[in-house]
């Protein structure tokens, strides 16, 4: 899916980098802090043409409790020039970075830990040998639209892998060094992907510029060389209301319905123009979408999820108007029950079940916390803390595994108390208060 290109810097594609490789998004206008830096190869001379893309983030203090993909800085990508060098402005100082770095004929290499902060980066990149090492086997394939035709700078970034009777989904910060985490198709659609010979199948998803995003299941390596084949997609378009007066500057997202891992492609969101408009092109077609409103960029009003299905290839489908209505409030408080303070830095995150999409919420230096302009729907805040877990008996909890608890928004929320408890392993390490 791509946004209209008329619609402002807003467009984001949380919990994914992969939109980033496939379009350079917008510089004029962004704030905060610029990573700067050079890649240079074994030898120290500098790599023209690699593609620096934000993979993930984490909080600089604190544990982060929303996903690392998921933060909007992960859209964003530069080229390097002729020196080898590059500059990824917009950046949000209160975050460290993983980078991942790709360049044709070398190894994909990750940055750890990266501080824009903390000055220019030089990472060095390996060459990739002319032949796989023992053990390793090389998928090669091809990338092309629906004439066929070879398709240049299209992302492969492996979803799944088929060993023996298992699939296992993820990613390489799963799977491990010797999964390559990204391709990007030559100007002849070329891609070279290279994991463990046990790999019998990939689940691949591709994303190139101009056409519709897609998950291939079951790519087997070897001969003939896949053909991944993408289409034109669909174009949705809507306008944005409030008491009949078109609405500019609108945060919208879209999703799928379907979100198994051989079908789903990363979310978008995009901001409607100075008539209310907003227009997503290249959207998987034939499937049923959640539209939503970006809560930060509506309050006090919000926008309720609603569900369409997208018509086919070169179809264009128009949504019936989305008119604002004034949002619902949310203050609560996190509490410890051990009586100490919730650290600096501490993440209280809220998401909304139909939309895929994440707010952070700020606290105060007692835990308490506030937001507007929520739509009545069902949501979910999400508390990580180490050494500490949800209280069981917090109304609405959703079990150790999910890390928190689910709320109904069908009024003003002034009454939200989680109480973190430590954990049986704190407790014993932890010392007796005096």
């Amino acid at each position: 899916m791509k946004r209209n290109a008329e619609t402002g810097c807003l467009a984001t594609r949380a919990a994914s980098l992969l939109i980033a490789f496939a379009a350079s998004t917008c510089i004029a206008g962004e704030r905060g802090v610029e990573l700067t830096g050079r890649i240079l190869d074994a030898a120290g001379r500098p790599l023209p043409g690699a593609t620096v893309a934000i993979y993930t983030a984490q909080p600089r203090v604190g544990i982060g409790s929303v996903c690392p993909s998921c933060y909007p800085e992960c859209r964003k990508s530069r080229v390097t020039d002729a020196r080898g060098r590059f500059a990824i402005p917009g950046l949000n100082d209160q975050l460290l970075y993983r980078l991942l770095v790709v360049a044709d004929g070398f190894v994909p290499e990750f940055v750890d830990r990266v501080d824009p902060k903390a000055g220019r980066i030089e990472p060095k990149m390996k060459r990739r040998p002319a032949t796989p090492d023992s053990g390793l086997r090389t998928l090669v394939g091809h990338v092309v639209d629906p004439h066929g035709q070879p398709v240049a700078g299209a992302s492969v970034t492996p979803r799944g892998i088929h060993v023996g009777d298992r699939t296992s989904f993820g990613s390489p910060l799963v799977w491990g060094p010797r999964v390559d985490p990204l391709a990007i198709s030559h100007a002849n659609g070329e891609f070279r992907l290279t994991g463990p010979d046990s790999i019998e199948t990939w689940v691949l998803l591709v994303v190139a510029r101009g056409l519709s995003s897609r998950v291939f299941a079951n790519v087997k390596a070897g001969d003939p060389a896949p053909l991944l084949k993408l289409e034109t997609g669909a174009t949705v378009t809507g306008l944005v209301t409030r008491e009949a007066r078109p609405v500019s500057g609108a945060g919208i997202g879209i999703a799928q319905e379907d979100r198994s891992a051989f079908n789903y492609v990363p979310e978008d969101t995009i901001a409607a123009d100075e008539n209310g408009r907003f227009t997503f092109s290249n959207v998987p077609a034939n499937q049923d979408y959640s539209f939503s409103g970006v809560i930060e960029s509506l309050k006090p009003w919000a926008l309720r999820t609603v569900i369409r299905t997208v018509g086919e290839n070169d179809s264009t489908t128009r949504l019936p108007d989305l008119e604002l209505e004034r949002g619902f409030s949310l203050s609560g408080r996190v509490l410890l029950s051990d009586g100490q303070s919730v650290p600096d830095g501490t993440e209280l995150i809220l998401s909304r079940e139909r939309s895929m999409s994440y707010v952070q919420l700020p606290m105060d230096a007692d835990g308490r916390f506030r937001m507007e302009g929520i739509p009545p729907e069902t949501i979910v805040l999400h508390l990580r803390m180490k050494g500490y877990r949800i209280r069981p008996d917090t109304p609405g909890y959703l079990g150790r595994s999910m890390g928190g608890v689910r709320l109904a928004m069908l009024r003003d929320r002034d009454d939200v108390e989680i109480v973190l408890e430590p954990t049986p392993e704190a407790a014993v390490a932890r010392p007796p208060r005096p």
